[in-house]
């Protein structure tokens, strides 16, 4: 599964959210721009647009859906191998569990 969350404590924004701020603790010299480059590094995910914390707060951009989206999904897809083994499914704005 993909989660976009974007107050979602376990979706790929919340889980960039606490790398920034826990690689910020352990490397006080970093800034949050220094710290969100790290995290790009290691995990190959950039979010366009977003430098800091603040940044985080304005929601997806359409970018982020171009190019995040579109490269994650494609990735996941490549791991898979077989496209015809994915269950597309999308929720919003719901609190049940799934």
């Amino acid at each position: 599964k993909h989660y976009y969350w974007h107050r979602g404590f376990d979706g790929l924004y919340g889980t960039i959210h606490r790398w920034v701020l826990k690689l910020g603790e352990w490397n006080p010299s970093l800034t949050e721009k220094d710290c969100f480059l790290v995290v790009a590094s290691l995990f190959g995910i950039r979010l366009p647009g977003v430098e800091s914390l603040y940044d985080m707060e304005r929601g997806f951009s359409d970018e982020f859906f171009k190019e995040t989206v579109y490269n994650e999904t494609r990735r996941a897809l490549a791991a898979i191998g077989d496209p015809e083994k994915t269950v597309f499914w999308v929720s919003a704005s719901s609190r049940e569990p799934h």
